[in-house]
């Protein structure tokens, strides 16, 4: 049995795991099935390693912290049922050095149906599991690529119809002045002008991770209330970088570590909380402005 931890799903996926439980809706009722996918993986602290769905960064390890599972949604990176990608990198904790030979690297893809807070990891779930590792030492990265099939109740647009953001010009000047509307919009408790960037991802959260309205709302109120809070501060947005993923349709930024650059941080008398937000922006064709998808 597995235990998910109940976090906001939401407004750049607060926080690290997401995952949504509620009462259901009549639109809810009416599908034939609400199926989450998830991968779960584990490893020794012998190197670093990258999980990549559809080409979309998912979970990255740059440090030999305990993990002794971990297990992330990927609905967000499934926009239809069929084929879907998936990429694996392994790579050593320093620069320069070698993988070692007995890395132990365990990830599996499964799903679950209108799950609770316990979920059954059963072979009858399992739609890929990661064969065992045959790593030679003199590599200095490891790649691994393959793919699974889902089978979801929904279709959502994403990326699916936008541009190449590798071939246009000025896409980082455009991504960080986004960025830094958004440091604005938090710092002038501003959450109207934040939700509105997200009205369109939040819309096809709505189909993804199947919704009520009561869960939108309470995720809102969740995320004005901390934006509101009088003791947080954001993060600089000094020392990050530009990353594309999907093939170049989406595009964020990064630290220099692999972080999302956009993160609020709240501090107290004991206590220090950082909350990421991992956003994707795209742009649809025949638009010219970047428009925040994830």
């Amino acid at each position: 049995m597995k235990k998910i931890e109940k976090i906001l799903i939401l407004f750049l996926l607060i926080v690290n795991q997401a995952c949504v439980r509620g009462e259901n809706s009549k639109k809810n009722e009416e599908m034939d099935n609400k199926t989450f996918y998830f991968i779960d993986y584990s490893y020794n602290k012998k190197c670093g390693f990258a999980i990549y769905i559809n080409d979309i960064l998912v979970a990255k390890q740059t440090e030999p912290i305990n993990i002794d599972y971990a297990v992330t949604p990927i609905n967000p990176y499934i926009l239809k049922s069929g084929i879907q990608k998936i990429k694996i990198e392994l790579f050593p904790f320093v620069v320069d050095q070698k993988l070692e030979s007995d890395i132990e690297f365990n990830l599996k893809v499964f799903f679950v149906k209108d799950y609770n807070e316990e979920i059954v990891d059963s072979s009858e779930n399992l739609v890929f599991d990661l064969p065992p590792l045959m790593i030679d030492a003199q590599l200095s990265e490891w790649r691994f690529e393959n793919s699974f099939i889902a089978e979801v109740p929904y279709q959502v647009t994403g990326w699916s119809n936008s541009q190449n953001l590798k071939e246009l010009k000025n896409i980082e000047t455009q991504l960080r002045k986004k960025f830094k509307d958004l440091v604005s919009f938090i710092e002038n408790k501003d959450p109207d002008k934040i939700l509105k960037e997200f009205a369109i991802s939040m819309k096809e959260s709505e189909s993804f991770y199947y919704l009520t309205k009561n869960q939108l709302d309470n995720s809102r109120q969740d995320f004005i209330t901390l934006i509101r809070m009088p003791n947080i501060f954001i993060a600089p947005l000094d020392n990050t970088v530009v990353k594309y993923y999907a093939n170049g349709k989406l595009v964020t930024l990064e630290t220099l570590d692999g972080k999302p650059a956009l993160r609020i941080i709240q501090e107290g008398e004991d206590y220090s909380n950082e909350d990421n937000f991992p956003i994707l922006f795209h742009m649809p064709i025949g638009s010219e402005e970047l428009e925040i998808i994830r």
